[in-house]
């Protein structure tokens, strides 16, 4: 216990564990979404299985490639894309 309270003293290591933890939460919840929606909307957990392990196996292929992409390109700042009044 006393390695992470010394990791977690470095500068920046709290605040950036913290933000990758909360930063995953939506992605975790994408899968109980979208089975509970397409098991409503169609009334089969079989479908609702189907369609959730495509969604998973596109995020398997699509999350290396973005974040290749955002290493080569870097990261931008949400307020760049902000319309200015």
């Amino acid at each position: 216990m006393r390695t992470y309270l010394e990791l977690v003293r470095v500068p920046g290591v709290l605040r950036v564990t913290v933000s990758q933890l909360v930063a995953r939460f939506p992605l975790g919840m994408l899968s109980l979404a979208v089975l509970l929606h397409v098991r409503h909307a169609s009334g089969s957990y079989a479908l609702a299985g189907l369609v959730v392990a495509c969604v998973s196996a596109g995020e398997a292929v699509a999350m290396p490639l973005v974040s290749r992409s955002v290493g080569v390109l870097g990261i931008r700042p949400a307020g760049l894309w902000r319309r200015r009044c």
